[in-house]
């Protein structure tokens, strides 16, 4: 229960009894027709020893397949056909990944992307919202405590005092240092995901420099003194709570040194406390079980227990964009990823490449001139032609035939319709080729 008078100035992390990691293993690949098969196995535990998958990953995964599944040793594995929505088979506290693949089409190829959001929370607005919800609930809880303690009573007026800056001031201050500590929690997740050898290092902890941050904006407001930052720790609240006592001394207007109310006393002693705020909470609504539930919504748990796997894209050709790494002798597309908890970013995974349509281009062309980064430009610029220009456009490529006249053809090409999406003044029909004519001939 001290941890809720910690809440009252600084959020806490939520610490969850810590279990096996629960493990997935996803591999993909492209067919000719467009289809994407999709396979995923899931358990639990690490290299040393695998059990059965947890009941909810387990219940996501027949869902999503519809089938289910197979047994393989403690993995249990599935395997389905898709289009351009990719299953949501894999969970993390009820939160699941959102996948898809885009197609941009085209007679000369197709630009593919591939985008995959792991589990997390991926609604800034609502997730903000709970945040502010919860620091008016806990502003409430405050003001409930301090209007029901007899010794702030029996002086209406600095109970007054006292009241308004919990409302204002210190409700402020309990939001600022929420979204500061959001702040430092994705900077040190970010850090891990760029580079996660830093976990096997000496090096000091980041967070260590993140409380410091949270210290010194404490410090500022008027909470902490110099040497008081020195001991100033989330899960020992006692520098804390007689920075608190004092600060609120100064806002009642008690000179120093004079007798404090025995209601400020009370922050000499946690224990104390912490069973006066309990009951204030549960006044406002919020139990043990509610605060945990809500906070553990609103920041990552740093002992619960991980969802952590392995995406792989089995591709022909190098993505021209990815956060994967390349493996060139196996054509593969890797990443090595996990679910995010709280106010943590979900990692996304994505990727694009092209696949020219060989066919087409020899016919029209005599070998294939469009792949890479100049087929996805392409692609791009075809799809935004006014209909007049792709009419045009579409005819033109219609009738080229391999031979030595395809380059002077694509170089002499002109649009004639008013309506050319070339850059020329005063909307009059391009004077220069086309930039479809440009990118073939790789200008």
């Amino acid at each position: 229960m001290k941890r809720i008078v910690c809440l009252s100035i600084v959020l806490p992390l939520v610490l969850a009894p810590g279990c096996p990691t629960r493990r997935f293993a996803v591999t993909m690949e492209r067919s000719e027709d467009g289809e994407v098969t999709r396979e995923l196995a899931v358990w639990t535990g690490d290299d040393h020893k695998e059990s059965q998958p947890e009941d909810d990953a387990l219940a996501a995964a027949r869902a999503a397949y519809g089938v289910e599944g197979k047994a393989s040793g403690q993995r249990w594995c599935f395997s389905g056909t898709f289009s351009q929505a990719l299953p949501a088979d894999i969970v993390h506290e009820g939160l699941s990944n959102h996948a898809l693949v885009g197609v941009g089409e085209d007679p000369m190829g197709r630009v593919v992307t591939y985008l995959e959001r792991m589990p997390g929370r991926n609604d800034l607005v609502e997730m903000f919202r709970e945040a502010e919800e919860l620091v008016d609930l806990t502003t409430q809880a405050l003001v409930t405590w301090a209007r029901s303690r007899p010794s702030l009573q029996a002086d209406p007026e600095r109970l007054e005092l006292l009241v308004a800056f919990v409302e204002s001031e210190l409700r402020d201050d309990m939001f600022n240092v929420l979204l500061m500590a959001w702040e430092g929690l994705k900077r040190y997740e970010g850090m891990y995901e760029e580079n996660p050898a830093v976990e096997e290092t000496e090096e000091p902890d980041p967070m260590v420099g993140e409380m410091l941050r949270i210290a010194g904006y404490l410090a500022e407001r008027g909470y902490l003194r110099a040497e008081e930052i020195a001991v100033f720790d989330v899960d020992s609240p006692g520098p804390l709570l007689k920075g608190i006592k004092r600060k609120l001394a100064s806002v009642m207007r008690i000179p120093d040194g004079a007798p404090l109310p025995a209601a400020l006393n009370l922050l000499d002693d946690p224990d104390a406390l912490a069973g006066d705020m309990k009951k204030a909470f549960e006044a406002v609504g919020l139990g043990e079980e509610e605060i945990t539930r809500r906070t553990a919504a609103l920041m990552p748990s740093i002992f619960g227990t991980p969802t952590e796997g392995e995406v792989v894209w089995r591709c022909a050709a190098q993505p021209m964009y990815t956060n994967g790494t390349w493996d060139r002798e196996k054509r593969e597309l890797r990443w090595e990823t996990r679910a995010a908890t709280g106010c943590l970013t979900p990692q996304s995974l994505f990727a694009i490449w092209t696949e020219p349509d060989e066919a087409f281009q020899t016919a029209h062309l005599g070998r294939v001139m469009l792949e890479g980064g100049r087929l996805q430009m392409y692609v791009t610029w075809r799809a935004e032609l006014p209909p007049a220009n792709l009419k045009e456009w579409d005819a033109f490529v219609a009738e080229l035939r391999p031979g030595e006249k395809v380059v002077k053809q694509l170089k002499e090409f002109r649009f004639t319709s008013p309506d050319t999406p070339e850059d020329v003044p005063d909307g009059t029909p391009a004077q220069g080729m086309a930039r479809g004519a440009e990118l073939i001939l790789g200008k």
